[in-house]
């Protein structure tokens, strides 16, 4: 029985170091559009380098902002899992959606993505179905 906790336990410092890499590196996402100039202008009109929220306005924030809340989605669906049968295919789902925008902008944002990708299938696969207590029937 101390084994099964220990495992349990292992599993959940697992999860949790997953989702909070996934939780950081969404946010230096949206710290990155802020500050890191990705574009360059040369010329007499030119200003130099421009950061994405500068050359596009602050809406893109909205867009870099997605996978902070993907992240956040799967978090409290895995949190939810063992009260919630759902929840642990609803955060695969999710997972699964961010997989498919990864391969869909590989040429542009998805390298920048996938780190979180990686980490939200590390955090659903934490466990899967050995996390749950066995029924002695």
């Amino acid at each position: 029985m101390a084994s099964l906790a220990a495992q349990a336990q292992a599993i959940g410092r697992g999860r949790s170091i997953a989702l909070g890499v996934a939780f950081a590196w969404s946010l230096a996402l949206i710290l990155g559009a802020c500050v890191v100039p990705v574009y360059s202008s040369s010329g007499s009109a030119g200003d130099g380098p421009s950061t994405l929220v500068g050359a596009n306005g602050i809406g893109v924030i909205d867009i870099v902002s997605v996978p902070l809340a993907v992240t956040a989605i799967v978090a409290v669906l895995l949190w939810r899992r063992r009260h919630a049968p759902g929840a642990g295919p609803a955060a695969w789902t999710v997972t699964g959606l961010a997989a498919a925008f990864n391969l869909a902008g590989m040429l542009t944002i998805g390298p920048l993505i996938l780190p979180i990708t990686i980490c939200l299938i590390a955090a659903c696969a934490a466990g899967g179905a050995s996390a749950l207590p066995r029924s002695s029937t």
